[in-house]
């Protein structure tokens, strides 16, 4: 695919999401993305799989996963200044020590000057 394939496909608003999904991911990689990653994106809510919420700081999430064998959590997080306004964040660990990590957004959710370019080597 050329650039201009790749932006057309991520910025095609046809109702579905794009996903990046990290799996599976061992618990100290999950450890320096969710420190990362929240960061960023600090507003919003998360849950557990039963719905009880879930403290929005890596810390919190770290200590979720690492007190329970299996169990996902998942929420809507929004940043004021990353190239996507908005995600849903999901991290799922079955029973084994892998996690599977999904980051799903709407294209219309992408900031206006988005381009390819944010993701080439400077």
């Amino acid at each position: 695919m050329n650039e201009a394939e790749i932006l057309e496909y991520l910025t095609d608003s046809d109702g579905s999401t794009r996903d990046i999904t990290f799996t599976p991911a061992a618990l100290d990689c999950v450890e320096v993305f969710t420190k990362l990653f929240l960061e960023a994106f600090n507003n919003g809510e998360l849950l557990d799989q039963d719905g009880e919420i879930v403290e929005l700081s890596a810390e919190s999430v770290m200590s979720y996963i690492k007190a329970r064998e299996e169990g996902c959590i998942h929420g809507q997080l929004k940043s004021s200044d990353s190239f996507v306004s908005q995600v849903h964040l999901f991290l799922d660990r079955p029973e084994d020590e892998k996690i599977a990590v999904e980051i799903s957004y709407f294209p219309n959710d992408l900031c206006g000057e988005f381009t390819t370019s944010l993701f080439s080597k400077h």
